[in-house]
């Protein structure tokens, strides 16, 4: 990552290098695929150059001057859950039941839920309440109440394209950074099933919009039905989900394709990149992918 003022990297991760690094080769590398740069087919990345964006999460902080909350609160996140994750990864791996406790349990939903809300496919893909000229407008009256007239180069300079593109960023990290007590309530209240595929020759892909949201049988997608399932991969053979009532909690191990392709294609169709240490994988998944939109 290169430097930014205040100390704190310009490349910021929305997929956590620590959750990358579980899906690399022996040699650390991964294949990748970009959908909205087809001419670059398949090609190799660390977990250091993919899935991250300059200034992602970078806001302006009470002096004006760049701030790393957002980045450094969602690193704390990951910084809690990573220790979990490799208990769990172990721990199916090597045969054993079920012993998360309720801490890690709600931990682990939480970790979902982030790695969901946090990913710029994701939130940027939720309407914004008003537009930003509405919104600038409705400033720029506030400072007049108390002010007085605006100078016309002011006014101009809050309404141009990129202070209105500096508020929506802001809203929409203002939005990351609150917590829904509904959807909280909802998750919590939900099971975690922890999937483990002991198949050699089957995996899960790494994605771009990480969490893939599959619907009930009836074709609700709300949280609020225990029957749709939330799902992200944490390692090729191993994904946590969200699923059920709080006193569904399992281990299931999963040896037929169809399970297993429907997250993958979910995961590839959803997303604008996909990565994996098969490219074989990545190939039979991009066969039948349209254009990104």
């Amino acid at each position: 990552m290169s430097g930014a003022p205040g100390g704190f990297p310009a490349g910021q991760h929305f997929i956590p290098e620590m959750l990358q690094k579980r899906f690399v080769d022996h040699r650390g590398m991964l294949w990748v695929h970009d959908r909205r740069r087809p001419e670059r087919g398949f090609f190799r990345s660390t977990p250091k150059g993919i899935f991250k964006e300059r200034h992602l999460y970078t806001v302006a902080g009470p002096d004006g001057s760049p701030s790393a909350l957002v980045e450094r609160t969602l690193g704390h996140v990951e910084n809690a859950a990573g220790p979990v994750l490799d208990r769990v990864v172990e721990h199916v791996r090597a045969g054993g039941r079920w012993d998360l406790t309720s801490e890690e349990r709600v931990l682990l939903l939480f970790f979902l839920y982030v790695q969901l809300k946090g990913c710029p496919e994701f939130f940027r893909g939720i309407p914004l309440d008003e537009s930003m000229e509405t919104f600038a407008e409705g400033l720029i009256a506030a400072w007049e109440d108390a002010n007085g007239p605006m100078p016309p180069e002011d006014r101009e300079r809050h309404l141009s394209a990129d202070n209105l593109e500096d508020l929506q960023h802001s809203a929409r990290m203002k939005s990351l950074m609150t917590l829904s007590p509904r959807v909280l309530e909802a998750l919590y209240t939900r099971g975690l099933t922890v999937i483990h595929i002991p198949r050699p020759d089957r995996q899960f892909a790494l994605a771009s919009l990480p969490v893939v949201r599959l619907k009930s049988p009836s074709g609700r997608m709300d949280l609020g039905d225990p029957e749709v399932e939330l799902s992200l991969p944490i390692a090729p053979d191993v994904a946590i989900a969200s699923y059920g009532m709080a006193d569904l909690n399992q281990i299931v191990h999963i040896t037929h394709d169809t399970s297993i392709r429907r997250v993958n294609w979910e995961l590839a169709r959803s997303s604008n990149t996909i990565a994996s240490s098969s490219r074989e994988l990545l190939r039979s998944l991009t066969r039948r992918l349209p254009p990104p939109v």
